[in-house]
């Protein structure tokens, strides 16, 4: 039963992980730190336009991690909620699903089911 209740978890991690839209977001603010790099590489921009092409890329940086860290805390919380529906119910203990989701072979079946699915959504 506890297998059931992680498992499902891990299906929402995976679904809001990819609604969230975090692979995106995160690829965006990798565009935007290469931009800045060529930007400041650049040997027909001067120093000015190179320092205001860095600041821009600093703030807009400053913007994706925020956004990044927040589609990622919202992912995790949403694939904890059968986990504390479980725990509220009285099903299981949190000691004991800590104990499944860490034991080896689960880890090891999820990675093998995970990773296609993730592959699938992108």
């Amino acid at each position: 039963m506890i297998y059931l209740f992680i498992s499902f978890g891990l299906f929402l991690f995976v679904l809001a992980f990819h609604f969230l839209k975090i692979v995106p977001a995160t690829m965006d603010s990798v565009a935007v730190a290469r931009g800045a790099f060529d930007a400041v590489r650049s040997q027909s921009l001067g120093d000015e336009e190179k320092e205001a092409a860095s600041r821009k890329a600093a703030a807009q940086l400053f913007g994706g991690f925020f956004s990044i860290l927040i589609r990622s805390a919202a992912a995790l919380a949403i694939s904890l909620l059968p986990v504390l529906f479980g725990t509220t119910a009285g099903l299981f203990t949190i000691g004991e699903a800590t104990a499944a989701a860490t034991n080896g072979y689960f880890v090891g079946g999820s990675l093998l089911l995970v990773l296609p699915m993730m592959v699938i959504l992108r």
